[in-house]
């Protein structure tokens, strides 16, 4: 064969390679479109829905009237709200909501109480695959969020301990003395008097609170970051990973970073630098007679078997699963339950009764003289048992969590004949097999289907008795999510949460504060950004004493 006969070989293989591949693109966007189609054919209401783009349309017309960095959840209750203009013949939008982003992943949009349980607890779905590819650079995809079958069931039942009753009552002396230097701090930046103190990022305060908690219940390492006016070298390393993670996920950053190499050398640097931080931790722990028999950390329950503590020096596995774990708890750990302090902080702002209401009860399990960050401190600690005695605190919080709920829940789409039944809500059966099964929780917390005065904060209605109309639906809350694959450390947020509203709510006054804001950004500048709000809101605090 010759030299032209060999290339012009090679030129159709290639040719005929790339029409393949072009055909099974084609294929697969046909196939994801036809499904929407088929399932309008059922009586199934969907959305405005093109042959061309699918519902891509329709989530750039929520990008373009929301701010760059708004919460995936609200797109769902956005969407709710909006149904009617994408199915004007539709009087509601349905319980499931089908959207098809191909060549992205299709998702199916749950939103009732009573279907939810079905893909959750009836049968519990695995985790959406697209799951691990997301928290890449920070897990490997076996760690108890993202993993499935044995090695969740081995993970889980091994760290649970870790977040029970007992385990944090034992840490609660450390959980105090934390939120004790977290009030010191908030106190020195209020204002004398009744006056103000400056504007700055309560955010980035209270992440260094949860920070240096969670290091402490995961490790039992004491990063003080809430003592230092920068990052720590643990936190920024772990901090510039999770965002790496939102960088390689974006649809078009990501794509571009990846051409370039230059974001997977970042990962695997950041990696490198926590893996030097952990290991000597670790290795503490295999050391006669080092291990912490008072508080039980998440690297004591990983190696607590002879078995376990054998395969930790031997099995590069093992390992890798250890340090999954540590990173998605505390990624899990921190921003959440920061994140739910500032929405606390906004929602007592805004409703001044309930405010006065949370401080009565302080007085009155605290005592009315005991006010001082030290005083709290010294009366937690002489008697434990008032963190469970504030109902009206804990009503707070989790009214707080029903209107602003951080978490949700993602299934794989690879649940073949699986369908939703919902008979009380609709006749209708509806498939799944294909989609991302998603729990849209801002529909569920905010529906006026499911909930009395929907929109309005009312921590009473986690205090009435059965029967009264406020009385919340079984399965209508769910911050932690419901099922087998609920949130481990709920108990130890509510704990946290309970301790920041003691030591600071109580003495502190809060107030949202963007005009000074804008000065501020403008005189280091940096852009202000007024025009981004969702539904009119923005977040950042100034406070007094």
């Amino acid at each position: 064969m010759t030299g032209i006969g060999t290339k012009a070989l090679l030129l159709r293989w290639i040719v005929a390679i790339i029409t393949v591949a072009i055909g099974r693109f084609v294929y697969s966007g046909y196939r994801s479109r036809r499904q929407i189609r088929a399932l309008r054919a059922q009586g199934i209401p969907i959305a405005r829905h093109s042959w061309i783009l699918g519902h891509i349309p329709i989530l750039l017309e929520f990008r373009r009237a929301h701010p760059p960095d708004v919460s995936p959840f609200v797109s769902h209750e956005w969407l709710a709200e909006n149904f009617r203009r994408y199915a004007p013949d539709v009087e509601e939008p349905p319980i499931v909501i089908y959207l098809d982003f191909w060549p992205g992943p299709s998702f199916a949009l749950v939103s009732d109480p009573d279907a939810i349980p079905q893909f959750t607890q009836d049968r519990s779905l695995r985790k959406f695959s697209g799951l691990v590819q997301f928290f890449g650079p920070l897990t490997s995809g076996s760690d108890i969020f993202t993993s499935d079958g044995e090695i969740w069931k081995t993970w889980r039942t091994r760290l649970n301990p870790g977040f029970s009753t007992q385990n944090i009552m034992t840490l609660l002396p450390e959980l105090v003395e934390e939120a004790r230097v977290f009030a010191v701090d908030l106190c020195r930046l209020a204002g004398p008097g009744d006056t103000w103190g400056p504007v700055f990022h309560l955010k980035e305060k209270a992440t260094d609170l949860t920070f240096d908690i969670s290091c402490r219940l995961s490790m039992d390492v004491k990063p003080r970051q809430q003592s230092v006016s920068s990052d720590t070298p643990f936190k920024a390393v772990f901090l510039d990973q999770i965002r790496l993670m939102y960088l390689r996920n974006h649809p078009f950053k990501g794509r571009f970073n990846a051409l370039l190499g230059s974001t997977r050398a970042r990962i695997k640097k950041n990696q490198n630098a926590m893996c030097q931080v952990l290991n000597p931790l670790i290795e503490a722990k295999l050391l006669p007679d080092t291990s912490n028999t008072r508080i039980k950390t998440m690297i004591d329950l990983a190696l607590q078997d002879e078995e376990a503590k054998l395969a930790s020096q031997l099995d590069p596995e093992f390992m890798k699963t250890l340090y999954d774990n540590l990173n998605i708890l505390l990624y899990a750990g921190y921003d959440t339950t920061a994140s739910t302090i500032c929405f606390m902080a906004k929602s007592l702002q805004d409703n001044a009764d309930c405010l006065a209401e949370l401080r009565a009860e302080h007085d009155k399990v605290l005592g009315r003289f005991t006010v001082s960050p030290d005083a709290v401190a010294a009366a937690l600690i002489a008697d434990p048992q008032l963190i469970f005695s504030v109902p009206y605190t804990t009503a707070v919080i989790k009214e707080t969590l029903r209107l602003y709920p951080l978490v949700s829940t993602l299934r794989h789409e690879d649940c073949s004949g699986f369908s939703l039944l919902v008979p009380d809500a609709s006749p209708t059966t509806y498939p799944l097999d294909g989609f991302a099964v998603w729990v849209a929780i801002f529909n569920v917390h905010r529906s006026a289907k499911y909930w009395v005065r929907p929109t309005e904060f009312l921590p009473q209605r986690w205090l009435v008795p059965k029967g009264d109309p406020l009385y919340p639906l079984k399965d209508a809350w769910m911050p932690f999510l419901i099922g087998p694959r609920a949130c481990p450390g709920q108990e130890m947020a509510m704990t946290m949460l309970k301790l920041a509203s003691m030591f600071t709510f109580r003495m502190l006054d809060v107030e949202e504060a963007w005009s000074e804001w804008d000065t501020l950004r403008y005189e280091q500048g940096a852009a202000a950004t007024p025009s981004q709000m969702v539904k009119g809101q923005r977040l950042l605090k100034r406070l007094s004493a």
